[in-house]
């Protein structure tokens, strides 16, 4: 469950969740508490992760565990999604600190 920490949005998800888009789509459904117009498809994803104006913080860290005892192989690239999402909050007009960590 996310939580605020000094104005930075916390969000965790399973690596083990990860492994369908259905599931990773969910999760991040579930973390950043997406607005109730969500439609449930990585286009949405994309447009709500980078949007995230309904949470007021002034940074993101979103920590991954479990994902190196995965033992199947995802189909379709949730690491690099979540990296072209990261990058957008970096180097976008609209710059706020949006960390991946995986443990």
């Amino acid at each position: 469950m996310a939580k605020e920490s000094n104005k930075t949005y916390i969000a965790q998800l399973d690596a083990k969740q990860l492994n369908k888009k259905k599931g990773f789509i969910s999760e991040l459904e579930r973390e950043f508490n997406f607005p109730s117009y969500f439609s449930k498809n990585l286009d949405a994803v994309w447009d709500c992760m980078t949007d995230l104006s309904w949470l007021p913080y002034d940074e993101f860290h979103l920590k991954i565990s479990s994902w190196k005892s995965t033992d199947k192989k995802p189909d379709f690239n949730y690491k690099e999604f979540l990296i072209e999402i990261k990058n957008h909050w970096e180097q976008g007009e609209n710059k706020i600190p949006f960390k991946l960590e995986y443990l």
